[in-house]
C-alpha cells in the first residue's frame, strides 16, 4: 500500500515523502528477481491498476503516473484495500501472500483492525514502511501544481502531519509481519526483500498481464502485492494513466 495522501507532499522527508516512498518501491523491485507484484489503490475505494506480474517496467510506470491527486473519493480505508488484495491472491498459496504497505500512516478510516482480521483469515502478511518524522512537516497545499499555502484547521493553525509509527507497527506485527523504517533509502529496499522472503513458500502460479492475450509463466516463491493507498483531499480529480 503507498500512501499518496497529501500529506505525503510533507517535506520532512527530502525531496517529499511521496518521492521517498516511489523511489524505495524502485529500488526495491530492482532487487527482485521473478518475484510477481500486483498494484491497488485505494482511498475510500479500492482500484486495481495492474495485475500480478513479472513486468517491472510497466510497474515503474504505474509508479511513476501516481500523485496526490490521482482518485476522487478522499479517505483511508484499509478494510477496501486488504479486500482488493484478497482478490488478486485468489490464485495465490497463503504462505506467499505478502503486502508491502508504505505511508505516513495518518488519516485512517478506523477499519484498521477489520482490515487486520481480513488479512489474517486470508494468511496475508503485511510488512509496514513508515515514512516521515515523527516530527513532522506542514502540509503543502497545491492547485494545479502552484503552491498555495500549507494545510491549516479550523482555526486556522497550520498542520503538522507527523508519521503515525505505533498504527503503522500494529498493521504488520498484528500479521505476522515486520515494520520498517523507510526515510533510510540505502538499507530500507534491503530490509523489505529480507521480508517478503521470510517464511515464504514455493508455489507454482499463472502470472497474468495487463494483455489478456498475453501470459507470462514462471515458477514463483513469492507473490507480492503492493498496495498503493490513497489519501486523497481533492476529490475532484480522477486517477488517469
Amino acid at each position: 500500500m503507498l500512501d499518496v495522501s497529501n500529506s505525503m507532499n510533507a517535506e520532512d522527508i527530502e525531496p517529499s515523502r511521496l518521492t521517498e516512498a516511489k523511489n524505495l518501491m524502485m529500488q526495491t523491485m530492482s532487487k527482485m528477481k521473478n518475484d510477481k507484484i500486483g498494484i491497488v489503490i485505494f482511498a475510500g475505494q479500492a482500484i486495481s491498476i495492474m495485475p500480478l506480474t513479472t513486468d517491472y517496467n510497466s510497474a515503474e510506470t504505474y509508479i511513476g503516473a501516481i500523485e496526490t491527486n490521482s482518485m476522487k473519493i478522499q479517505g483511508t480505508d484499509f478494510l477496501k484495500g486488504m479486500q482488493a488484495a484478497t482478490e488478486k491472491f485468489k490464485n495465490v498459496s497463503k504462505g506467499s501472500r505478502k503486502v508491502i504497505l508504505l505511508s505516513d500512516g495518518e488519516d485512517n478510516e478506523g477499519n484498521d483492525n477489520a482490515a487486520i482480521r481480513l488479512a489474517n483469515k486470508e494468511g496475508i502478511t503485511i510488512t509496514s514502511v513508515g515514512i516521515g518524522t515523527d516530527e513532522g512537516a506542514p502540509v503543502p497545499v497545491y492547485n494545479d501544481g502552484q503552491l498555495m499555502g500549507y494545510k491549516t484547521d479550523v482555526n486556522g493553525s497550520t498542520v503538522i502531519s507527523k508519521r503515525q509509527t505505533e498504527a503503522l507497527s500494529k498493521m504488520a506485527g498484528s500479521t505476522g509481519g515486520a515494520y520498517i523504517d523507510g526515510n533510510n533509502i540505502n538499507e530500507a529496499p534491503d530490509r523489505i526483500i529480507d521480508a517478503i522472503n521470510k517464511k515464504s513458500s514455493g508455489s507454482e502460479t499463472l502470472v497474468k498481464s495487463q494483455n489478456a492475450n498475453h501470459y507470462y509463466q514462471y515458477f514463483l516463491a513469492v507473490s507480492i502485492l503492493f498496495f498503493f493507498l490513497i489519501y486523497i483531499f481533492n476529490p475532484k480529480n480522477d486517477f488517469n494513466l
